[in-house]
């Protein structure tokens, strides 16, 4: 049967396992197949009877019958848990995501990750220079826009703060909270772990933008970029407009390229915050709360007083 031919025999799963293992090593390998927040405390594996005697020979058989064991079990795992990045088991996917099956997840894995150790490895002055002169640029358009306000009618004060506003979170913001200058900026102000955070005088100065940059890290770098595009995905806009119909659709596009990012994304921000906050104390979420539904500025007066809502509005 199809089945049987793809099945892999006991030596290939034992090899799959058991390669890796140095044959003069048969305690360091098979404490290595334990699993995680286990140790080998038997004296066999260590390759020792408990008189001291050596026991070579006792402890391969042992050591073979455990890889065997371990192989069977693992490919048992994976027959079970075979599951899309989502957490989908892929026999439930649609017929257009069952590619997912056959792609070799570690191998991909592999691949990136040592994509971003080259790259990281070709970072150098040159980006630091890239870094200054991006932030130069991105201070002259403010200091242009804010100096140019007693000018009216004034374009060139909208365009100079809108570039400002947009390339400090595009280009700034969005790819120091990835840590993308972690390894470019010497004084760390532009690391992930410095830029914009820790004190309202930060903020101002790094960011000053009206979503909360550690609302940010949490909704952005890690539910959207871990579930692109999935339901889980808080970003994913044709659920969240999916009520839209008709000539509201084009209404309220039109609207909200206006007030979206105070009106959806500093509150829809702030509520994944919360939801992680509540989540990692172990407590339960208000009653009737979707955590999956997009929070508006009109959700959250709505809310308001109702005890449903994760977070007040004196906290927003």
């Amino acid at each position: 049967s199809s089945s049987a031919a793809c099945a892999p025999t006991l030596s290939s799963l034992m090899a799959e396992v058991f390669v890796p293992l140095p044959l003069s090593h048969g305690a360091t390998g098979l404490a290595g197949l334990e699993a995680p927040g286990r140790t080998v405390q038997d004296s066999h594996f260590a390759g020792r009877t408990e008189h001291g005697g050596s026991s070579a020979g006792l402890s391969w058989s042992l050591s073979l019958s455990a890889v065997a064991v371990l192989a069977v079990r693992r490919q048992r795992s994976r027959k079970q848990t075979r599951r899309a990045r989502g957490g989908e088991a892929v026999s439930t996917l649609p017929m257009e995501d069952q590619w997912i099956a056959k792609l070799d997840l570690d191998g991909f894995g592999k691949e990136v990750h040592e994509l971003g150790e080259r790259l990281r490895k070709e970072q150098g002055e040159s980006d630091q220079k890239h870094l200054k002169k991006m932030a130069w640029w991105n201070k002259f358009c403010a200091f242009v826009g804010l100096a140019t306000l007693w000018w009216k009618p004034n374009p060139l004060t909208v365009i100079m703060l809108a570039l400002y506003t947009t390339s400090r979170w595009t280009m700034i913001g969005h790819h120091a909270s990835h840590g993308g200058y972690n390894h470019t900026d010497e004084s760390g102000r532009y690391s992930s772990r410095g830029f914009a955070l820790g004190s309202l005088w930060r903020r101002t100065r790094d960011w000053l933008d009206w979503m909360l940059p550690e609302a940010w890290g949490i909704e952005h770098n890690q539910l959207h970029h871990y579930r692109l595009g999935e339901e889980t995905d808080p970003d994913l806009v044709e659920r969240n407009v999916e009520q839209w119909k008709g000539w509201q659709k084009y209404a309220r596009t039109f609207a909200s390229m206006m007030v979206w990012k105070w009106a959806y994304y500093a509150p829809n921000t702030f509520k994944e915050l919360k939801v992680a906050e509540l989540k990692k104390k172990g407590e339960p979420l208000p009653e009737g709360f979707d955590e999956k539904a997009p929070m508006t500025l009109n959700q959250v007066i709505r809310l308001a007083g109702t005890g449903k809502n994760v977070f007040k509005i004196r906290e927003f």
